[in-house]
Formats: C-alpha cells, structure tokens, sequence
C-alpha cells in the first residue's frame, strides 16, 4: 500500500505538500485546484517505469498523461523549474520511501526534457540523499542506513540512474540488499497502480482481445483491459474468477443498471453484450444488447467495478469522478460498494470527486459501522490569489463527521444557497 505521496513545483503546487493515504482516500475540492495533478505525479512515474525501453527520467508522451513540453509541468511562477515527487510504501513493516527532484530545461533535438537533481531514500526513521553530481556512495554510509554488518571491501559503490530515481549499482551485496528494499518496493507500488480515469470514453461495439495474467502487470490504461478481464473470468474454470464475475453482475443489479454482463468473442475481437432491463425477462432468452445500445451508464461505471474487483490486496486503485453520469441511487449504491471493497477486501481506492451525494453516503457507511472510520482520509483542495494549490486535511469520527471542523468543504453550503433561493423565487413569484 502506498501510504503517502509528496509533491512540489508541479503545475499547481507551488510549495511541498505532503499527502498522507489512507485505505479509502477522498480528494474533493474545486476544478482546476489540484486533484488531478496529485494524482499525475504518480501516473507520470508509472508510465516511465512501465515503458520497456528507457525514456530517461521521465515519459511525457505516454498514455496515461501527456504533454508537448517540460514548461507544462512546472510551477509557472517559478524560474527554477524543479519539480519533486515522492512516494512512501512499506516494505515487511517497515516505511520505505523517496523523494526524486528532477530540473526542467530547454528541449533540443534528442535532448531529454528533465534531468535528476537528487534522490532522497527513507528506509525506517533514516535517510540518505544521492546528489547526479556525485558518482559515487561511501560503502559505509550506505551499510550504516540499511543496518547492515558486512566486511568492507570496497571504499564505495557507483551510483546509476534509473529512469528518474538514483540508485547505488548492484555491484555488491550492499548495492544489491538496496535495491531489494527500497527500490523495487518503490517501483511495485507505482506500476501496480490501477487508474480508472475522468475520461472513460464511447462504448465501442467490439473491442481487442489483450493478454491478461494479473493486475500487478497491466501496462498502460486499465480501460484497454476491461474486455479481456471480463473475458478471461467468464471463461475460466476457476471458482474464484467466476465469484468475481458474480460479484459484478450482482454489484451493476444493485445500482439499477442491469442483470447481465456476458462477453461475446469472434477471433480477436470481444463484444460486452448487457442485459437490456435491470431484471430477466422469464420467457423471453437472455435479452441481451451490445453496450453501445443502452445509456452510458453501464459503460462508464463497469471498468470502476471491474477494477476493484481484478485489484489485488493492498494495490491501488485510482478513480477519477466514479458517479460520472449515475442516477442519485446508483451513486449511493456505488459508494456502499466502495466502502465494502475497503473493509473486506484490502484494496487501497483513491478516487476524486465532485458528488456531496457520494460522500454522504460514504459518511453513512462509516456511521453503520460498514467501513471503520480510521479506513478514510478526505484532502479538500483550493487554490489562492496567485493560483497555488493549499490542501486542508481530515479523518472522520466513528459517526461519520469529521475530525477537523475547519476543513471547509462547501458542498453542503452550495445545495443550502440553491435550495433557499429557489424557495424565496418561488414565494415571490406566488406574490
């Protein structure tokens, strides 16, 4: 489980932030105040990392975020242009973390946009920084931060860049013991991530069969996968592959949307065909559409569902916006689902939001006692005068309200301004 990101001169982010994770993290706040670009730092590693060729510190033009030139990235205010990501996963309970500093600067013809300034690893309460300006690492120094006892025969170890992180060479046991504890967790976390985005798309009417072995390996948009996941659990044999397929198709009833998921396949093209009603019809077959023909509902909300379903215990499933074009009940039922995820299941969610509706029910949840409140986090995000993200931070009490009175989400007031001056229109326009 990634249980902190940090984040400082990107688009927004004017200063450092340091956003703590929680199983269930809301984040939730105005448009253009920084939620997405939380999220993107994390998303920019993971398509840098997941690229099998290296594209240096960082892969601008990859599918899950995208952009034309270094200057896009950075705190426009700034003449510097750094911009610093940090990541905190555990590793056999023990906090391992980094934080990469990375320096934008003018693009020439096969020049790479960003270079590594530094990175600093944490491994328990210890840290230790690796400058670019540097080469090398005193072999003590590193035996001393990994608590290690070992016979020096070396005086140092030479330093290598790995896409945007700085690592001691794996030309020893110490370089080697590093790597395994702090780098590769690192480096699991961020690809495992599972993002869901705003954007979800047009149903199509077929789409391409792609190989699928587990959820810890998908590269690229998760989108691209809903298909051939589906698939592979409709045709396994596995008792626990067709639970989930259960558990999906019982979770789309619920909220109203259909009674039937089932996966058409003709050569190396799939077909999501859905129950056109929310109940079978007795008498008359499967009754079954392509999902294309019914409303964009079902097409929007099914890879949500599937991905905290395909999730592994304690991966990260990222969802943007997931009440995007859902009736108020299928908001509430996808909220419930959410929170059951959570408390049974092990799967860390982090999703963005703009629905009071969705949040209130997820403030219902923890009141019933269906998701433990010390399981959710929400950051309320703003920005100032000068356009610079601020984050104000809660938890929840067991009763579902918050811990920090002072977090000034405006949901409540905006339904509140809405209702009274409807109301006292209406008054006046009955004299």
């Amino acid at each position: 489980m990634i249980t902190a990101l940090s984040v400082e001169g990107y688009k927004s982010f004017r200063k450092r932030y340091d956003v703590p994770l929680a199983p269930l993290t809301l984040l939730a706040g105005a448009n253009s105040s920084g939620k997405s670009s939380l999220l993107q730092g994390m998303l920019l590693l993971k398509q840098t990392l997941d690229l099998f060729s290296d594209p240096g510190p960082l892969y601008l033009g990859g599918p899950l975020v995208s952009f034309t030139r270094p200057e896009e990235l950075t705190w426009c205010m700034e003449k510097k242009r750094e911009i610093a990501f940090g990541v905190t996963t555990v590793q056999d309970d023990t906090p391992v973390g980094v934080e990469t500093r990375l320096k934008a600067r003018r693009t020439r013809r096969g020049k790479v946009p960003f270079t590594v300034r530094s990175c600093t690893w944490r491994y328990g309460e210890d840290s230790v920084t690796f400058s670019s300006t540097r080469q090398y690492v005193a072999l003590e120094k590193l035996i001393d931060f990994l608590g290690l006892s070992s016979e020096k025969t070396e005086q140092s170890l030479p330093l290598e860049t790995h896409r945007a992180f700085i690592v001691p060479a794996k030309t020893s046991m110490v370089g080697e013991r590093f790597q395994e504890c702090l780098y590769r967790p690192i480096e699991r976390a961020i690809r495992g991530i599972v993002h869901v985005p705003a954007l979800r798309g047009n149903p199509s009417r077929t789409y391409p069969l792609r190989d699928f072995t587990s959820s810890s390996s998908l590269e690229g948009p998760f989108l691209d996968y809903v298909a051939s996941i589906l698939n592979a659990w409709q045709r396994s044999e596995s008792k626990e592959k067709a639970h989930l397929f259960e558990l999906l198709q019982a979770s789309l009833e619920k909220m109203g949307l259909t009674w039937k998921v089932s996966i058409r396949q003709h050569m190396a093209d799939l077909q999501i065909l859905v129950g056109r009603t929310t109940q079978p019809i007795h008498g008359s077959g499967p009754d079954l559409v392509n999902i294309a023909d019914v409303g964009f509902g079902i097409s929007q909300v099914l890879p949500v569902l599937v991905a905290l379903l395909v999730a592994e215990p304690h991966q990260m499933v990222v969802i943007e916006q997931p009440e995007l074009h859902l009736h108020p009940n299928a908001q509430v039922a996808l909220a419930e689902h959410i929170a059951e995820i959570v408390a049974t299941r092990h799967i860390q969610v982090v999703l963005e939001t703009h629905s009071d509706l969705f949040l209130i029910a997820l403030q219902r949840a923890i009141a019933l006692g269906r998701l433990p409140a010390d399981k959710v986090m929400l950051h309320w995000f703003e920005r100032d005068a000068k356009g610079a993200t601020k984050i104000s931070t809660t938890s929840f009490h067991p009763d579902g309200t918050f811990t920090n009175p002072r977090t000034p989400v405006d949901f409540d007031a905006v339904a509140y301004n809405v209702r009274k001056t409807y109301v006292e229109a209406s008054w006046r326009r009955m004299g």
